[in-house]
């Protein structure tokens, strides 16, 4: 059973990297592919010393950025309460007293999360130590662990090469589909039909080794999570 799994994780990332090909062929631009939409604000570094920001993405993404309740058991995965935030619907992410904890044998950082609403609520929450924040500053690009980070303060968001707009839920996209975009779908949507193919072979692992069946599902769980927010950054 092992040997099949290695076998389909196997050709899971040979498809990753023939759809990355196939992005490469397709998009032409010069530098980073900058998100569809601009989250601008300031960013008060671990130096104390407070910058003007734009592009503000976690790990590449503007939204459905995944954060975790912080378990009281570290032999808990985190994923198992899960948030995806929107950094356009967020006020201010603080990160005062980085405080690097560890779960089922992973880091994470603790951060404060407050919203933008009009009752700003503030939540704790922890996120991948991994987890980098990319922004522009000036013609500079940046990138930052969140422990370099005090605080990140969101001033606002706009669709890139509009008129600045307070914080909204994002327009829906036009209903008109290229042929490139279809394909594009396809390839998302076989890719994730092998994951999910790939989580209901683990889930079917004989055996009393609950330890392994976890580190397999937590690899499958990384890979999508990476694969999904790659592509998305490529075909956007």
């Amino acid at each position: 059973m092992i040997q099949k799994w290695l076998l389909k994780t196997g050709f899971v990332v040979v498809t990753f990297i023939m759809c990355a090909q196939f992005s490469s062929q397709n998009i032409s631009t010069t530098g980073k592919e900058k998100p569809t939409t601009n989250v601008y604000g300031t960013i008060t570094d671990s130096e104390n010393q407070t910058i003007a920001v734009q592009n503000i993405t976690v790990a590449g993404r503007f939204k459905d950025i995944a954060v975790y309740k912080k378990p009281s058991n570290p032999e808990i995965n985190p994923d198992i309460n899960k948030t995806l935030i929107d950094l356009c619907a967020i006020k201010e992410i603080r990160v005062a007293a980085p405080k690097i904890v560890e779960f089922n044998k992973r880091k994470y950082i603790e951060i404060i999360l407050i919203s933008a609403d009009t009752n700003p609520s503030q939540n704790e929450y922890i996120i991948e130590y991994s987890k980098k924040l990319f922004c522009d500053y000036g013609s500079l690009e940046k990138e930052l662990n969140f422990t370099a980070i005090k605080r990140l303060q969101i001033q606002g968001c706009k669709k890139q090469e509009e008129t600045p707009r307070s914080c909204s839920p994002q327009p829906a996209h036009s209903s008109k589909t290229t042929p490139q975009q279809q394909a594009i779908d396809s390839t998302l949507t076989k890719t994730q039909s092998l994951i999910n193919e790939l989580e209901k072979k683990a889930e079917k692992l004989q055996g009393n080794d609950t330890t392994l069946k976890d580190q397999i599902l937590k690899t499958i769980a990384d890979l999508k999570e990476s694969m999904q927010e790659t592509l998305k950054n490529w075909f956007a």
